[in-house]
């Protein structure tokens, strides 16, 4: 795979050479064809033309866009051989394609906030105009504003997600008040303070709990860059960390406790003080949490739901090709099949709900209807199964997914903690 992805690299690094290298030449045709207008139009008929051809093969223009265009033909053609190599050229993905309506604007809109929420407006506002998605400005806006608070948090300015989480406090916390989320935020701005990693000043006000104190008292945007200041660290936990005493008390006098361990040796840090004392793993966390909560209040899923779907869909198309191919030789339409005849694994990372439905009631479990899982592996509601038995715990009855039997008292009743 690595071999393909490296041969990809190369057509779009191609593809770029050739692009800029014959415009050049057709701005050189278009000036040429231009003066040589010119000229006719003044009456200077006589070798006009025969001048502009000799001057074009002269440049070598034809012959130089049929070059790069060669060069080109040939970097694809590479990668095909190369992604014939990692995928069987044999298997017709095609035919595991299902024949499924879909609303092509509710697609559309999905497309395009995939896009805004990667990041790439240009590329989204280009997309909602061809594909004319409606609401594009409703869809957009939420991820502009993420992505202004994202690039100062990789800018190590910690202003602005500080102001985001106190705007957002009654929707962040249970209660209302600061939430956990904000004190993350405070205890690495003191931890930034205490050690001196910070390159960039967050300037302004700081914001803390009681959103009282100036940052002139030990605030963000003061610390030094070299060697860390203890003493404004001391002063911005003062000034920040009170409200969170309630529900972080703990965490509090740890962080107290790096003061004494701030600028001593690593050998001579405990573990426990090391990691907190550590602040680069927690931009990086604190990236991926900021964009969790934010689109959590957005209503949005923390990872793109078509990055999701087709991630999903490419882990299950090897299994997906290899049952057409079973079901064709059995004389089954794969297409008329209402539901697919085996379950396909996706892995666990495509797991998001701990729920279960019957695949024969297609209603989903309950407490009173438990899922069993029954001898030879499949599961069905409790329910389904005592209608298949007829209501007899002894009776045997055949599954209606393999050939295997099994009786009602020989199930075995599945618990998923958290379906309610």
């Amino acid at each position: 795979m690595q071999a393909a992805l490296d041969e990809a690299g190369k057509v779009v690094k191609k593809q770029r050479t050739c692009a800029e290298r014959v415009d050049g030449c057709i701005d050189q045709l278009i000036s040429l064809a231009m003066a040589t207008r010119a000229r006719l139009a003044a009456g200077q008929h006589i070798g006009a033309v025969k001048e502009l051809q000799q001057h074009i093969q002269k440049l070598g223009l034809e012959k130089e866009m049929n070059s790069q265009t060669k060069e080109l033909h040939t970097a694809v053609g590479k990668l095909n051989k190369a992604l014939e190599k990692v995928f069987e050229g044999s298997v017709d993905v095609c035919k595991a394609l299902r024949s499924v309506r879909f609303d092509q604007q509710t697609l559309n809109q999905v497309i395009a906030e995939h896009f805004y929420r990667e990041g790439r407006f240009q590329l989204g506002d280009a997309f909602v105009e061809e594909a004319r998605v409606a609401g594009a400005d409703a869809i957009k806006a939420p991820y502009v504003s993420l992505h202004g608070v994202l690039q100062q948090l990789r800018a190590r300015n910690l202003q602005p997600v500080l102001e985001w989480a106190q705007q957002h406090r009654a929707a962040l916390s249970p209660d209302g008040g600061p939430s956990a989320f904000e004190f993350g935020l405070h205890a690495l701005a003191f931890i930034e303070l205490l050690t001196g990693s910070s390159k960039h000043g967050g300037g302004g006000g700081g914001g803390g709990g009681g959103g009282d104190t100036a940052m002139s008292d030990g605030g963000w945007g003061g610390g030094g860059a070299c060697g860390g200041d203890p003493a404004a660290a001391l002063a911005y936990a003062k000034a920040h960390f009170p409200p969170f005493h309630a529900n972080h008390m703990q965490e509090i006098q740890r962080f107290m406790g790096c003061i004494v361990f701030a600028g001593r040796p690593p050998s001579v840090v405990p573990p426990q003080y090391a990691q907190l004392l550590s602040a680069g793993a927690a931009w990086a966390a604190l990236e991926a949490e900021f964009t969790k909560q934010a689109c959590s209040l957005m209503g949005q899923a923390a990872e793109s739901p078509l990055a999701v779907v087709v991630a999903a869909g490419s882990s299950a198309l090897p299994a997906l090709v290899k049952m057409v191919g079973v079901m064709e030789r059995s004389a089954q339409d794969y297409d008329a099949c209402e539901q697919l005849p085996t379950d396909i694994h996706v892995g666990p990372e495509f797991i998001f709900h701990s729920t279960f439905a019957c695949p024969v009631s297609k209603e989903q479990s309950t407490p009173a209807n438990p899922p069993k899982l029954l001898p030879c592996g499949h599961v069905l509601c409790e329910q389904s199964i005592a209608k298949i038995a007829d209501r007899s715990r002894t009776r045997v009855f055949k599954c209606p997914y393999c050939p295997m039997e099994a009786r009602a008292d020989n199930t075995r009743e599945l618990i998923f903690p958290d379906v309610i």
